[in-house]
């Protein structure tokens, strides 16, 4: 309980000020009392699209599941309590979509084959999601910020090389960001780097705990594997509150 009262104590200048980010249409991006948000999905295909949707996040704990079975042409929604911008997942594509606390999104979906992923979006946060699914096309899914840093580092037999090969790999998700062309809100490059960060630097904490289980021994590492928390702060200026963050604060406090 203490570590949890911690934990919130730590978010909650997140909730407003620079941590919540004003946008022009004068809503916060944080609420951590959790607002409704909207996701409408049409589908533009010639095909039957069924779909399986997850929203989930920790603090506090909160996940919805759900089925949607859309027509040609039709459309279909699902609602989620939202406390910070974040993810739901598509499943069964290996996409997500971008969507924060009060917001409504509209996806078109004109096509979702593999290898021909065309969608394009209406609503709010329309240059946040074009950024994301040209980001999930060029990367093929999202295996860039998950599987790939388990796959790598199950080729190491001295771990203590992991943070080194967690930075390469983060500096493809940074290089694609720094490149991207299309337009995006003042907030969100400065904020996506973070986030980018923060997911790596959760990866090496988690892939040493996951070592650490399998092999039924600790220590496994010397202390200077965490000289990375150096160059991740907890608490920068004008950032907008992820799981990511929350991932890896929770990790170096406890």
């Amino acid at each position: 309980m203490k570590r949890m009262m911690l934990l919130l104590c730590t978010l909650l200048p997140v909730a407003g000020g620079a941590y919540g980010q004003d946008l022009p249409d004068g809503k916060k991006l944080v609420d951590l009392r959790g607002q409704i948000s909207t996701t409408l999905i049409t589908n533009h295909t010639p095909d039957t699209l069924k779909i399986n949707t997850r929203a989930f996040y920790y603090t506090p704990y909160y996940e919805t599941n759900a089925g949607l079975t859309i027509p040609p042409g039709k459309t279909d929604s699902g609602k989620v309590s939202l406390a910070y911008p974040d993810f739901i997942f598509l499943l069964n594509y290996d996409l997500r979509l971008y969507n924060a606390p009060g917001r409504r999104i509209h996806a078109h979906i004109n096509s979702i084959k593999n290898g021909s992923t065309q969608v394009s979006f209406t609503g709010d946060l329309v240059q946040e999601n074009d950024y994301y699914m040209a980001y999930q096309i060029n990367f093929k899914g999202l295996a860039k910020e998950t599987r790939l840093y388990y796959t790598e580092a199950a080729k190491l037999q001295d771990l203590n090389t992991f943070p080194a090969v967690a930075d390469s790999i983060n500096d493809l998700a940074l290089g694609f960001l720094k490149k991207y062309a299309g337009p995006l809100p003042s907030y969100f490059k400065s904020s996506e780097e973070l986030r980018l960060n923060y997911n790596a630097a959760f990866r090496k904490y988690n892939v040493l705990l996951e070592r650490e289980f399998k092999s039924g021994k600790k220590n496994l590492v010397r202390a200077s594997y965490f000289d990375f928390e150096k160059s991740v702060p907890l608490n920068p200026a004008n950032f907008v509150l992820s799981t990511s963050y929350i991932d890896y604060a929770r990790n170096l406090m406890f």
